[in-house]
């Protein structure tokens, strides 16, 4: 009977007590890599590029039909002007939208710790921090990069650096 209690508080010493630590501070270098690496941005410029094509396919068939089409023509070449501003206030808003979230992560310090079953996530800026508890279970993808995980919870990813992690660490069972 005496072997049961010192059991249980070494379950619950592991429920308290993180089984990994880490903490992280990115520089810009890595920030730029990282995200170029989760956007995929080629791949939205290769599906912009086709629309592109499809339209001036359209604004040709238009001109060798006839008369008929002629109406048409302005249609498909209006779509395809508005298509194309759209096209660059998306590219420009994107690009500030990176930015901003490129300085925001340098300028702050990640700190991981892993449980049995979540980990807690800690950002710290100069002014603020705030804790995520995330349950194994709710990480909906990790990323595998070339120097960094990447962890996805609630559409927005913690990263960390490969090299800093332990050998066998928990993230990469995940």
């Amino acid at each position: 009977m005496e072997g049961r209690p010192v059991e249980e508080k070494k379950q619950n010493r592991g429920d308290y007590m993180p089984n990994e630590k880490y903490s992280f501070n990115f520089t810009e270098k890595e920030v730029k890599e990282f995200l170029k690496q989760v956007t995929n941005r080629k791949k939205g410029v290769i599906q912009q590029i086709c629309w592109i094509i499809i339209f001036f396919g359209l604004i040709a068939l238009a001109f060798l039909s006839g008369f008929v089409f002629e109406i048409l023509q302005g249609i498909f070449i209006g779509i395809l002007i508005i298509y194309c501003l759209l096209l660059i206030l998306t590219y420009y808003r994107t690009k500030k939208i990176l930015k901003e979230g490129r300085s925001r992560i340098v300028g702050n310090t990640y700190k991981y710790e892993f449980f049995d079953d979540y980990v807690l996530v800690a950002v710290l800026d100069s002014t603020s921090a705030r804790t995520v508890q995330i349950k194994y279970t709710d990480i909906t993808n990790v990323k595998n990069l070339k120097n960094h995980f990447g962890l996805k919870y609630a559409n927005q990813y913690y990263f960390l650096r490969k090299a800093d992690l332990i050998e066998n660490a928990k993230i990469t069972t995940l």
